[in-house]
């Protein structure tokens, strides 16, 4: 994904969650919107490496700098790759996820419930 498609999924994104905000949606139109938020939502999140030019950059040099600090070993440099996972909208996206559901649970009939 290009720069120009992330910004325009992006605008997107944001159309559709300021029309769910606003409430003038309802019933099946207001489902519609919800699932195709969903999908351009996972889409924006797909990505291994992040988008823009620099942050592939920052990301590959903590990489580097943990494979390097490894081959002279230092294990506490492992926290560089911990460091440049969080520039990777994929895995950001996993563990944003994993505590998503870890705040909410599913009904008998398995529809998410917030627990309060």
């Amino acid at each position: 994904m290009n720069k120009q498609e992330h910004e325009s999924l992006k605008k997107s994104l944001e159309a559709i969650q300021e029309a769910l905000r606003d409430g003038t949606l309802q019933g099946e139109d207001r489902t519609r919107a919800e699932q195709t938020a969903s999908m351009i939502s996972g889409r924006l999140l797909s990505n291994w490496l992040p988008i823009g030019i620099i942050r592939k950059v920052i990301m590959f040099t903590l990489f580097l700098a943990g494979v390097y600090g490894l081959s002279k070993g230092a294990y506490y440099v492992l926290i560089l790759w911990v460091m440049a996972s969080m520039f990777s909208p994929r895995l950001t996206g996993e563990v944003l996820n994993l505590f998503g559901n870890l705040k909410t649970h599913r009904d008998a009939s398995g529809n998410r419930v917030n627990k309060e």
